[in-house]
């Protein structure tokens, strides 16, 4: 009798296993059916699958490549100074409109004869149009991308020498500073890569604080403030957001295909159980899917693009908690919780260097109707439509930017990414203030 009992349960539980196996392969068999799909919709539209992909994505100038005559100014840089450098040190510059007292002045007048070499190779590359560094984007995450560390030191070393030149009355050596630092963050527009994305928009924000600080130490003259105004024209290209997510879905889809970089997250127990029970294979979907829809929201005109991801990033966070009904715990979904919440600050970086951008380039409006009236305008409709066909668009609020009169100056400024107008504050210098405004100021 016990014996009948036990072949009975040993024949349940073989046939429960047979059943759980099979749905597994079959559950596992629709995932990849899935997953396949996707990839061959991405590869139809154009676009990398693989690493070795993004290379072709990518491509060389066929033409000039302005990354050897950059690359022979980073040969040329010298980047020994005090502790005590601005900019390029832990050093502090004066408050924006206070000339740069005697010891700081020598200091970096020192850096800039060092680097006199450097700078004038980094004018000359700035003349040449397309540019592409040799990264090797099919070594995957072995890639190698030297040149964004010597981008931004060739960056600060721009913003010293405006501010410099600036400090000195040589507005027309300032200004071509200033276009050389703006050339540099272009060099990397196109580079599909969320590194040098962020990068790219520190540099811009790099030398447009050099051009506040330069601004507010000497007035420019009509041919300098052209050359400030043509450089600041063009923006960052609108496909440059679109093709760096497109990369770095590519990225994280194969972030599963590197054991040792899943181990270092989430331990290699828990990698084989989500591969065995078709979560990795979930997790890949729902990545793919996500990215999709940020492709699509990136290719949106602004500000409709930073509604749609406020949208979205509240929607994926809420799949995070409940959506995925599979998952148990936020470390079994570790590739999406880490990697796609990042993507929001990517689009809200790209949209405060626009504000950046846009802000600056009604300010070098102001000087010049400065210039032609010896007066502030009361209001940036003064400005128009001589001097500008219509004010700069706010890239957060969809409105015009903002214009305030200081008592000495003026600050031009967009409301930022909590769409509230704090009167022109922007981010106060050792202290956190969250959302503060994007501002572009001259104090003289």
């Amino acid at each position: 009798m016990w014996l009948k009992i036990v072949k009975w349960a040993a024949l349940a539980v073989g046939i429960i296993i047979a059943i759980g196996a099979i749905a597994l392969l079959i559950m596992h068999a629709h995932y990849n059916r899935v997953i396949n799909k996707e990839l061959a919709r991405i590869r139809a539209e154009g676009y990398p699958v693989t690493f070795s992909e993004i290379n072709a994505f990518y491509p060389y100038p066929k033409g000039p490549n302005a990354a050897s005559a950059y690359e022979r100014a980073f040969n040329l840089l010298y980047n020994e100074y005090p502790k005590e450098m601005p900019v390029a040190g832990s050093g502090t510059l004066p408050p924006v409109g206070e000339p740069l007292p005697g010891e700081m002045r020598g200091m970096i007048r020192d850096f800039i004869e060092h680097n006199a070499a450097a700078i004038s190779a980094l004018r000359a590359a700035s003349n040449i149009k397309e540019c592409r560094y040799p990264v090797d984007f099919g070594a995957g995450f072995d890639a190698k991308m030297p040149h964004l560390g010597q981008l931004r030191c060739s960056a600060r070393l721009l913003e010293l020498a405006a501010i410099y030149d600036a400090d000195a009355g040589r507005h027309a050596g300032a200004a071509e500073h200033f276009v050389s630092g703006i050339a540099v963050a272009r060099s990397i527009n196109h580079e599909p890569n969320v590194m040098s994305l962020l990068v790219g928009n520190s540099i811009y924000e790099i030398s447009l604080e050099g051009l506040s600080y330069s601004m507010s130490l000497t007035q420019f003259d009509e041919t300098a403030l052209q050359s400030i105004s043509d450089a600041l024209r063009s923006e960052p290209p609108q496909d440059r957001l679109s093709h760096t997510l497109i990369a770095e879905r590519c990225t994280g889809f194969n972030v599963w295909n590197h054991p040792e970089f899943i181990d270092g997250v989430m331990g290699k127990p828990l990698r084989m159980f989500c591969s065995f029970t078709g979560i990795r294979q979930r997790d890949q979907i729902f990545y793919l899917k996500t990215m999709r829809r940020l492709i699509e929201i990136a290719e949106l005109p602004l500000p409709e693009q930073m509604a749609a991801a406020e949208e979205h990033d509240s929607e994926t966070r809420r799949g995070f908690r409940s959506g995925l009904k599979i998952i148990v715990h936020k470390r079994i979904t570790a590739i999406c919780s880490l990697m796609l919440p990042a993507m929001k600050r990517v689009l809200d970086s790209n949209a405060t260097c626009i504000a950046r951008i846009r802000c600056a380039q009604a300010a070098v409006l102001i000087e010049k109707f400065r210039l032609d009236e010896q007066s502030l305008p009361t209001n940036l409709n003064e400005l128009m439509p001589e001097y500008l066909s219509a004010i700069p668009i706010d890239p957060f609020s969809g409105k015009p930017v903002l214009y305030k009169k200081l008592d000495k100056g003026y600050v031009v400024y967009s409301v930022g990414g909590n769409l509230i107008d704090d009167g022109g504050v922007g981010r106060t210098p050792g202290l956190f203030n969250e959302d503060p405004d994007i501002i572009f100021q001259v104090i003289r």
